[in-house]
């Protein structure tokens, strides 16, 4: 009876360390899209006036969150990180205006790293 209790146990140790050692991914979460691209890429892609929804959602997938004002429609991308090898974690942020059309009209793109604590 004691060697099963500690067979348990050390199961449950295990499972308990695993748990906890996937919690913090080093490729993050949210728009996995969004992880490979710059400021520079992002600007590369999107062009104001000529970029439609469609060559978006091929870059970048489908977005977090929409929403409309008017004519307008924000697409939100977000991808969050942590990378406990590298010390870093951080977040980057994408919104798309696009009007009535689909046509991008605007965008922002953030990109920030911090130090873990």
């Amino acid at each position: 009876m004691a060697a099963l209790f500690k067979v348990l146990v050390t199961f449950m140790l295990l499972l308990l360390i695993s748990a906890c050692a996937t919690s913090l991914p080093v490729e993050g979460s949210g728009s996995q899209n969004l992880a490979n691209y710059g400021s520079e890429e992002v600007e590369q892609v999107l062009i104001r006036g000529q970029t439609t929804y469609h060559d978006v959602q091929q870059h970048f997938g489908q977005p977090n969150s929409v929403s409309e004002s008017g004519r307008a429609m924000y697409w939100n991308y977000v991808y969050r990180f942590q990378d406990p090898g590298q010390g870093i974690s951080g977040m980057k942020s994408l919104t798309i205006v696009m009007d009535g059309r689909g046509v991008v009209t605007d965008f922002d793109f953030q990109d920030n790293s911090y130090p873990l604590e």
